[in-house]
């Protein structure tokens, strides 16, 4: 559930790309309005996305001053384990196909 949490936190100001941020900002507002359907973002996004915070956590818990070196070893090492399992599992949990973005979502990548 931590790492849950945290995901939740840094996603919409360390996981994604600028074309994918107003969609974010709507599922939050519905989340902080009650909008009991809506779910939180560990619930909403694909494994894709924890991947992008698996390739940023070593930075993120390098720059922690609230973790000890015997901690940050430790979440290191647990986070290669879980890298292995996904790369075993990979057919089970990323996505094989993806869609093509529309030509809207295309320009906004260029700014």
């Amino acid at each position: 559930s931590g790492l849950a949490m945290f995901f939740d936190h840094v996603l919409p100001n360390k996981l994604l790309y600028r074309h994918e941020l107003p969609q974010c900002i709507v599922l939050q507002e519905k989340y902080d309005n009650g909008d009991e359907s809506n779910k939180r973002f560990c619930e909403m996004y694909s494994c894709e996305y924890l991947l992008r915070l698996c390739l940023k956590l070593p930075e993120l818990v390098a720059d922690s001053k609230d973790i000890g070196d015997k901690e940050k070893s430790e979440i290191n090492y647990k986070l290669g384990d879980f890298l292995r399992f996904l790369q075993k599992h990979q057919d089970t949990y990323i996505l094989q196909r993806y869609r093509k973005p529309d030509p809207d979502e295309a320009e906004k990548k260029k700014i």
